[in-house]
């Protein structure tokens, strides 16, 4: 009898072994608050020495494991000035966070895992504010997100945000680079007269192709998928009144930046063949 309870043990082992293989079992669970992620650096940073440490992590792990494009989008995500943009920009990527926490792991479609982090989320409680370490507040770094001045300093909000529009603005730079000479025009350079082909990717799932001109703006592409999928359409009742089901909101995401309704094609960086999320909720 020792001998079969000891094969069933090693039986169940070995399903918990394959259970481990690919995206937990646990579901996906939204962010959770900033701050209630507290970390404390072995030595204090000063803002510098943590923009540097952060941008070593981010420029080197898309070299060992993942997708490039699921890293730009957990970057974004991480240095985003808000949870609710942070957990739109994650939802248009796919990415799975079973406990909430990025620094647990994340998972993309593919089922590759993505560890991000505390660093990478929140500042230290140590960070050094003009020469000193200065310790933030755990209920503060909701707002000190990556970038963000300390809870010490007097820097106005809208300064706060500079670093963090810095790192974006750098990223998105780097995402601008080809690797083709500039002239002549490549055929992924499409004049303003010539017509592109993107994916517009929804989150219900669906692709849809479509064809654009660099000097369209990202709220016709809105208009587009509107018609087609007949989302905010009049449902042509006898009142002449919407149909409720139909009336919800449109955010469009490029490797995990968002793309406001005023910005053009060629602004944006969409190319030909790019894939462009398209995050549909419901109004409210």
């Amino acid at each position: 009898m020792g001998c079969c309870f000891s094969r069933d043990g090693g039986r169940q082992g070995g399903d918990d072994t394959g259970s481990l293989q690919g995206i937990p079992t646990g579901g996906n669970k939204p962010l959770v608050p900033r701050k209630s992620l507290v970390w404390t650096s072995d030595t204090p940073l000063t803002r510098r020495e943590l923009d540097a440490q952060r941008d070593a992590f981010w420029d080197t792990q898309p070299a060992y494991s993942g997708r490039p494009e699921i890293w730009q989008a957990l970057r974004a995500a991480c240095e985003s000035p808000t949870l609710d943009l942070a957990q739109a920009i994650l939802d248009s990527a796919n990415i799975t966070i079973p406990t909430g926490n990025l620094a647990d792991g994340c998972y993309d479609e593919l089922g590759n895992q993505y560890v991000i982090p505390l660093m990478c989320q929140v500042d230290p409680t140590n960070i050094v504010v003009d020469g000193t370490a200065s310790s933030v507040p755990a209920d503060s770094t909701d707002a000190a997100v990556p970038g963000a001045g300390g809870a010490g300093s007097s820097t106005p909000h809208s300064e706060h945000t500079t670093p963090r529009s810095s790192t974006l603005s750098k990223l998105t730079s780097t995402l601008k680079k080809s690797p083709s000479p500039p002239s002549p025009p490549s055929p992924s350079s499409p004049t303003a007269h010539q017509k592109l082909t993107i994916t517009a990717r929804l989150n219900t799932g669906k692709d849809l192709p479509l064809r654009i001109l660099p000097t369209d703006t990202i709220g016709v592409i809105k208009r587009m998928v509107e018609e087609s999928q007949g989302l905010n359409q009049s449902a042509g009742t006898e009142g002449g009144e919407k149909d409720e089901l139909t009336r919800v909101r449109l955010r469009f995401f490029l490797m995990g930046k968002v793309l406001e309704e005023g910005m053009t094609v060629e602004g944006a960086n969409v190319r030909e063949g790019s894939v462009v999320q398209v995050m549909v909720a419901p109004v409210l």
